[in-house]
């Protein structure tokens, strides 16, 4: 048989030629309306696998069908096309990406093969005239990439550890749980500015795309989005024209606004009250620059948590010039967002944590958003559900012991005391020579009356601090019952010094040990500080459950039971989540006996072991 022309009989070449026209066109199409739409990138994929399986059964088709007189599907017919079916079945299944994981899997999570780093960009600049802009850039691109939600993109602050490491890139990107990371370099001269930047597989080590873009500062916001596609696009991750529009709607037309902006959000921004006039100057020339207003509302919350002034509503105002700056609906959403976080006690308290959520949702690599919901849940006591969201946040900043001493903390609430040891003990890799780390180490002994491991803790940070932490060595003898030894160390506490900084709740059992001690006239001085503190401004950043923890602390110490009982349902109420503290303290020995006290205590520990239950079981187990 002429097979040749046995094909041109049954016009298989045809119905091929037709079909791949018609395929080309499908999938042009599809591509178009995806774009738009925001489809992800798999449903692309997979119909390129369709349409590839399609052709051989077109063949078939055309094969059988193609002579006249061939209308009947035949056995081997439907058995080829069921075949290729089948395995076109089988190529789907295997570009369509499984069920995002929704909890992290501990600090040395293996690479995802969409994970990256951005490493810190290389100053180029002659003279070093610009100091700030390379670290500035690095963190606008690293802000950038985080628009990709299909991206896992590690923070700045576990980034910018490379240069201090002495690791290569593969050994770094390892440590730090990623399988791609971005390097590079920036050249400012006047307001002209060279970036040359390299996407590399850290496994391999393949240099899989490398740019060098020429641009001037108000062009960077165009550059940062080119640079977030062309990363989205090597890495298979969707990115369409909503990322895009994220990223380029902070732009300014003002090369001095942006540069006022990027020298005030550097890490060599100094002061806040060098930022606060940077920003000030950079929303004069540009009063639709929001990312200005947005830095700028911070800065005012930090002057205000440092009591240097009632900044509360200048921040809230900088915040409303953002979010009615803002032209895009996702970037006024992440900001309404922050503005929920940072005011969270006004208005709808549900709407708030909502915002926050959708927010997350768009943006899963924004270590802001994820740092805010652990905060939110873990001060309204819900340890489970933040110690789940600063799981996720030391996933995504692994390399800050920061997130592990939180961490440490919401285990050591719930009682989970072997987790929440190895927490502490990831910092203390992190950051061996913090005095801190070796303080919260003497409290974690100390809950579980190990005085003697305790006290050794606070030798060992006293060491590395250079001073003194007499006030905690008395509280530690004082939990223990150890009268003489708290009476010993809190002599050789100062009180004529400035009092600033002491954490009420330390003085209250020093006001304790002095009254037992006899000296009632120290004791005195004392608690006029700590009442002093706790009516006025001067407590600081002190969240209200803890004002009501020490007020509590204060109110069980002069032997008020009726008002301590009443404090100690606010303090529930505001999500109170540590009752270890309340069944060992020895301020609370003489209400324990109260049977309303009792009753509401033996509810906050059914419910902090229904919670700690629930981390040991949802959450990882190695760290």
């Amino acid at each position: 048989m002429n097979t040749w022309a046995e094909l041109k009989r049954r016009k298989v070449v045809q119905w091929t030629i037709a079909y791949l026209a018609g395929a080309w066109l499908f999938l042009d199409v599809t591509s178009l309306i995806g774009g738009h739409m925001g489809w992800p990138r798999w449903i692309h994929q997979a119909l390129i696998v369709l349409a590839g399986a399609g052709l051989p059964i077109a063949v078939v088709v055309a094969w059988y069908h193609g002579d006249k007189g061939r209308q009947r599907v035949s056995g081997p017919e439907a058995a080829m096309v069921a075949a290729l079916l089948v395995l076109a079945a089988v190529g789907v299944h295997l570009v369509r990406p499984g069920p995002p994981s929704t909890a992290p899997k501990g600090a040395r999570v293996p690479a995802a093969e969409r994970s990256i780093a951005v490493l810190p960009l290389d100053d180029l600049s002659a003279g070093g005239a610009y100091p700030y802009f390379a670290d500035a850039m690095t963190e606008e691109i690293t802000s950038a990439l985080t628009e990709v939600p299909e991206l896992m993109v590690k923070s700045r602050s576990s980034a910018s550890r490379y240069e201090a490491s002495e690791l290569t890139v593969a050994e770094f990107a390892r440590e730090i749980g990623v399988r791609h990371v971005l390097e590079g370099s920036v050249q400012r001269s006047g307001d002209r500015v060279r970036v040359t930047i390299q996407l590399i597989d850290a496994r391999t080590d393949d240099h899989m795309w490398s740019e060098t873009y020429e641009r001037t500062l108000t062009d960077l916001f165009e550059l940062q989005a080119d640079i977030a596609r062309q990363v989205a696009d090597r890495l298979a991750a969707t990115f369409t024209d909503r990322e895009r529009a994220r990223i380029v709607a902070g732009a300014t037309e003002d090369p001095v606004a942006y540069d006022l902006y990027l020298r005030a959000t550097s890490e060599d921004a100094g002061p806040t009250a060098d930022a606060t006039d940077l920003l000030r100057r950079a929303v004069e020339r540009d009063p639709d620059f929001w990312p200005a207003w947005e830095a700028l509302a911070f800065r005012y919350e930090q002057r205000d948590l440092r009591g240097g002034g009632a900044w509360a509503d200048s921040s809230r105002v900088a915040f409303d010039r953002a979010i009615e700056a803002a032209d895009h609906p996702g970037v006024r959403l992440r900001l309404e967002a922050s503005r929920s976080l940072m005011f969270g006690g006004e208005g709808d308290e549900e709407a708030a944590i909502a915002r926050l959520r959708a927010a997350a949702e768009e943006r899963p690599s924004d270590l802001f958003l994820v740092d805010a919901l652990a905060d939110y849940y873990r001060v309204r006591g819900r340890l489970a559900e933040a110690a789940s969201w600063r799981w996720r946040a030391a996933r995504l900043d692994p390399l800050n012991p920061d997130q592990w001493r939180s961490l440490w903390t919401l285990y050591w609430w719930a009682g989970s005391y072997e987790a929440a040891y190895r927490a502490l003990r990831r910092a203390m890799d992190l950051d061996p020579g913090s005095s801190d780390l070796y303080t919260a180490l003497s409290l974690h002994w100390q809950m579980q009356g190990g005085m003697q491991r305790a006290l050794a803790a606070l030798d060992t940070a006293e060491a590395l601090s250079g001073g003194t932490l007499a006030l905690r060595r008395g509280f530690v003898h004082w939990w223990g019952g150890d009268l003489e030894g708290a009476i010993a160390a809190y002599a050789e506490v100062d009180m004529d010094e400035s009092p600033e900084g002491r954490p009420v709740w330390l003085l209250i059992p020093m006001v304790d040990t002095e009254r037992t001690a006899g000296d009632s006239a120290r004791a005195g001085r004392i608690l006029d500080h700590v009442r002093t503190v706790l009516e006025g401004r001067t407590i600081g950043d002190y969240e209200p459950e803890l004002r009501v923890f020490s007020r509590l602390q204060l109110t069980a110490l002069e032997g008020d039971r009726e008002r301590a009982v009443r404090l100690f349902h606010r303090y529930l109420e505001l999500g109170g989540h540590d009752p270890t503290w309340f069944e060992q303290s020895p301020l609370f020995e003489a209400l324990r006996a109260d049977p309303e006290f009792r009753d509401a205590l033996a509810g906050l520990r059914a419910a902090v072991d229904r919670m700690r239950q629930a981390m040991e079981r949802e959450l990882p187990s190695s760290f």
